[in-house]
């Protein structure tokens, strides 16, 4: 439980208690608002409900044909964190949401609930090392894992984890790797 008053030692670790909060409860966070000092310094941050405010009406195309759905509800459920001396203090916290929030058997499909941790990125790479596909892989981790809700990423999270690590091998020398693909 968060309450108004709780005292952190950085702003990561009151975003991390408030997101092993919001999972219980279930919903998903993020962070909204930043106020900085004139000198740059953090004053507060504010992170809030991941369906707080509503899309802006989009200005680039007015003959759309297929629209988005609309996700936001513009909940109110936020917490305000202030930085004084190096502690960070919950200045204020609003529980109320105003939409149908997650049970805790699907809480960890919730986008801030998601992590890829260094155990799945190693079996990502080894299994992609193996010549595997990408949903065949992610199969074979839900198989491994003993059901999807076990993983504890969706194929989304896997699949732009290889495509992160590739483009970070391309960083490293574009031509070495190019030519040890093709090898390959």
């Amino acid at each position: 439980m968060v309450y108004e008053g709780m005292v952190y030692e950085s702003e990561e670790d009151a975003f991390k208690k408030y997101n092993e909060f919001a999972r219980k409860v279930g919903f998903s966070v993020r962070k909204d608002k930043i106020y900085k000092r004139v000198y740059g310094s953090i004053r507060s941050r504010m992170f809030v409900c991941f369906k707080q405010g509503l899309r802006k009406e989009d200005k680039r195309c007015k003959n759309t044909i297929k629209v988005r759905n609309e996700l936001r509800t513009d909940c109110k459920a936020r917490m305000i964190i202030k930085n004084e001396e190096d502690e960070w203090t919950i200045s204020e916290i609003v529980y109320e949401h105003n939409h149908v929030l997650a049970t805790p058997s699907k809480a960890y499909m919730l986008r801030s609930q998601r992590k890829v941790k260094d155990v799945h990125l190693a079996e990502i790479e080894s299994l992609n090392a193996a010549g595997i596909t990408l949903v065949e892989g992610f199969n074979y981790m839900v198989h491994q894992a003993g059901g999807r809700q076990n993983v504890g990423i969706t194929y989304v999270d896997y699949k732009n984890a290889l495509c992160k690590r590739r483009e970070e091998e391309l960083k490293k020398g574009d031509a070495c790797t190019i030519m040890e693909y093709f090898v390959k």
